[in-house]
C-alpha cells in the first residue's frame, strides 16, 4: 500500500513538472511509465 501511494505521489509531481515544461503530459507520462515500469 505504501509503495502505491508513493508511486502516485511521484506521478503527480512528475505530471506537474512535465506540464510546466511541455504542456504535453500524457505522452511524457507514457514515457515515464516505461522508464519506471509503473
Amino acid at each position: 500500500m505504501k509503495n502505491k501511494v508513493l508511486k502516485q505521489t511521484i506521478i503527480k509531481e512528475w505530471q506537474i513538472e512535465i506540464q510546466k515544461f511541455t504542456g504535453n503530459a500524457p505522452i511524457a507520462m507514457k514515457n515515464l511509465e516505461m522508464v519506471y515500469n509503473i
